[in-house]
């Protein structure tokens, strides 16, 4: 017992063995066994009896378990020596029993009481948690507008080319200077290249504002040295084209902003956790390009190829969602969709968003959705059309097709079903 490192306060080691051998002496010693003999011994069974009572005692004054904290094991190593106490008290196997479980219990209870305890301080530091991470994002937002900001200031628009005279075209070019040139064709943009009428063609931004299927043809049409200078402003997932080109560090931009009509004020887009507004974009233009846009009363921020990829992605998302819900339920404004069909919009972004995870291990957080669904009544007036496909709703469709061309399910089910319903693909 003494080995065992327990400690028995003042239960000494030479009473205790006076106690176990005496009362089996008494039965085969005469000697033992006699008045006299009992005499002599009075004092020694006297002094055992007082020592284990200050142990008992003693005992009673500390934990039921002297530590609890530790692995399992020395928990259980705790409870075992508990026990042991116990029956070295005496008394019947019921009796130890009983103390031993009221003891567990009050025990119990006291775990249970710090665990509640430890529960309310772990809430109260989550809730401590999500007011730092949100006061985070916040700066982060101002500290990007302010990195714009300074970036721009001062900064003069450079003459460029605007290819097609479309809503977006049309916009850049009210936004930019007297020396811009529009020009509507690739025919166009070759003559403007070679000869800069008007002294412009031979540096500057070349703005792509044209649908994503003719974007093949104005790269062809753009001289190697003059590549670099393409901005692509379209909507959809360029990667791909830009990758075959070798123009994946190109400058880029992703336009959060909604034009009802041709010469209408632009209606710039925004979320809640984006309240600056999502337009952003990336590479060498892109400075020029929020200069411009600030004219028009338009934030675009700068952006990191890497994060700018996200954005893009989270535009995907929103582009293939809401126009193919609302021609499945042929409403005519991506308004109308927020308005009316706002559960299964969302649940087509989230099916999107899954599959992009699962597919690409590309991750778009939970939040993004509803980001989403609330940017969507910030442009109501955009009108629902599904088009682009091969840039657009076609990038999940080819996600759907590889999944089953290996024997998997389909990843985005819902989207599938819908573009064969509107007879968008076969």
């Amino acid at each position: 017992l003494m080995a065992s490192g327990v400690c028995y306060g003042r239960l000494l080691f030479l009473p205790l063995v006076a106690l176990l051998i005496l009362p089996d002496c008494v039965a085969f010693s005469p000697l033992v066994s006699s008045p006299a003999s009992f005499a002599l011994r009075a004092p020694l069974i006297n002094r055992v009896r007082h020592s284990a009572a200050a142990g008992v005692r003693e005992r009673q004054q500390r934990p039921a378990v002297c530590s609890l904290k530790g692995s399992t094991e020395n928990v259980q190593d705790s409870l075992a020596k508990m026990e042991m106490n116990h029956a070295l008290e005496g008394g019947t196997l019921v009796e130890r029993l009983e103390k031993t479980l009221a003891e567990l219990r009050t025990l119990q209870s006291s775990v249970k009481g710090d665990i509640q305890k430890a529960e309310e301080v772990l809430a109260e530091k989550k809730r401590v948690l999500e007011v730092v991470e949100d006061r985070m994002r916040r700066l982060n937002r101002e500290l990007l507008q302010a990195q714009v900001a300074e970036q721009i200031e001062g900064k003069k628009k450079t003459p460029g080319i605007i290819v097609g005279d479309g809503r977006v075209g049309h916009a850049l070019k009210e936004m930019g200077v007297a020396e811009d040139v529009t020009v509507r064709s690739t025919s166009e943009l070759r003559y403007q290249l070679k000869e800069q009428p008007g002294g412009v063609g031979g540096s500057g931004p070349i703005y792509l504002c044209v649908p994503n299927k003719v974007l093949r043809d104005c790269i062809d049409a753009t001289p190697l040295d003059r590549r670099e200078d393409l901005v692509f402003v379209g909507s959809g997932h360029l990667q791909e084209l830009l990758k075959e080109y070798s123009l994946e560090s190109n400058t880029q931009a992703m336009l959060f902003f909604a034009i009802p009509k041709l010469g209408a004020k632009p209606i710039d887009g925004f979320s809640p956790t984006n309240p600056e507004g999502l337009t952003c974009a990336t590479g060498k233009w892109a400075e020029d390009l929020a200069v411009r846009l600030k004219g028009g009363d338009l934030k675009c921020t700068l952006l990191p190829p890497d994060h700018f990829r996200s954005r893009g992605l989270k535009r995907l998302i929103w582009t293939c969602s809401v126009h193919l819900v609302g021609k499945l339920h042929g409403l005519k404004t991506v308004g109308e969709v927020a308005a009316t069909q706002a559960e299964e919009l969302s649940a087509m972004m989230t099916e999107l968003a899954a599959a992009l995870k699962s597919e690409l291990n590309e991750e778009v957080p939970a939040e993004a959705i509803a980001d989403l669904v609330t940017y969507t009544s910030t442009v109501k007036d955009f009108p629902v059309v599904v088009k682009d496909l091969t840039f657009r709703n076609g990038f999940f469709y080819d996600l759907s097709k590889e999944a089953q061309k290996q024997k998997r399910a389909d990843p985005c089910p819902s989207h599938t079903k819908g573009l064969r319903k509107i007879k968008a693909v076969k």
